[in-house]
């Protein structure tokens, strides 16, 4: 596998840019872990005939364009769990503080308030300008039994010094894209008993093997070892080996090719994921046609951000009542 890389940044414009470049190169497959503005990237790269495989989509174009492919579901496999898990804790409300962008706000609205109905409880939306430093107004006016923290580094970031800021102590649940080094060095103990939506898991065997990767071909980055703790860089290692390990055995890696594979190809599990599946056959839903999984877990961090307990959640059954109403 030979990787052409390009930073999406933050700006539309500069994730068009990257996507042209993918064009324009002739890739394969364009592999996006996450990212605040990848419905920009989707039209242009799967136009061209490139399947475009996210770990984690986020925004209408990713999730039901023909040719894009979610595998670990992202936001809406968060969703469910939380969903599940506010149930589990006789939750009445969930204040769920969402970044202000369009594809992203009307997927928190059409299918997050359906979902948690569905699990009897309420989504409380409060909408977080995109790049606004200082979140504390959005932030007092959540009334909920706990906080839902969804959006780019930047939102969370604000988002939690305005947690800070505000004295709260009501519960709360992030989404991996929260948890960073930069920000657990500016709020030092902020992650401390907070809950973390996420698809990844510390399972021993594939947390051995993440390890000795990075060892091997990046021994003096930083990051932590163990996949939930690594966040995003986890997430792009899970898409890449993930989709290598669904094309086993393919004759010649064309984007055909590739994206037939992938809806053929059936369960797969999903690397660092562990019991988590992936199937991008048969929708799990019919307005998110790309998302090949619902399935995530819900761990528990300490002041370091490192993981004390984890519950798996699969919320297909959840999602199937939701859409039915």
């Amino acid at each position: 596998i030979e990787l052409l890389t390009c930073d999406l940044g933050a700006l539309p414009e500069t994730a068009v840019d990257c996507a042209n470049q993918f064009v324009e190169e002739g890739v394969s497959a364009v592999l996006v872990p996450v990212a605040s503005n990848g419905g920009s990237v989707v039209p242009i790269v799967t136009g061209a005939g490139l399947p475009y495989v996210s770990f984690a989509a986020a925004s209408l174009e990713e999730l039901g364009t023909d040719g894009a492919f979610s595998i670990a579901g992202g936001g809406l496999s968060a969703l469910g769990s939380i969903a599940l898990d506010a149930q589990a804790r006789g939750y009445d409300t969930v204040s769920h503080v969402l970044i202000d962008v369009p594809q992203i706000t009307v997927v928190g609205t059409a299918v997050g308030d359906p979902l948690f109905e569905a699990a009897g409880v309420r989504q409380e939306l409060i909408l977080a300008p995109l790049g606004v430093p200082d979140l504390t107004a959005q932030l007092s006016t959540a009334t909920g039994d706990a906080i839902l923290v969804s959006g780019d580094r930047s939102t969370c970031a604000s988002a939690l010094q305005a947690y800070r800021t505000l004295g709260l102590t009501t519960p709360l649940y992030v989404q991996t894209t929260c948890i960073t080094d930069d920000i657990a060095e500016a709020l030092p103990g902020i992650f401390d008993g907070i809950w973390l939506a996420t698809s990844l898991a510390n399972s021993p065997e594939e947390s051995e093997l993440f390890a000795a990767m990075i060892d091997r071909y990046a021994p003096d980055n930083s990051v932590a070892r163990t996949p939930v703790e690594a966040g995003v860089f986890a997430a792009g290692v899970s898409t890449v080996v993930s989709l290598a390990d669904a094309l086993d055995g393919i004759d010649e890696p064309t984007s055909d090719a590739i994206a037939v594979r992938l809806e053929e190809a059936g369960t797969q599990p999903l690397f660092l994921g562990e019991p988590g599946t992936f199937d991008c056959g048969e929708p799990i839903l019919d307005l998110a046609s790309s998302l090949c999984s619902v399935q995530g877990h819900i761990v528990r961090l300490d002041t370091d951000g490192n993981v004390t307990e984890t519950e798996f959640f699969d919320s297909t059954e959840l999602f199937e009542i939701a859409l039915a109403r």
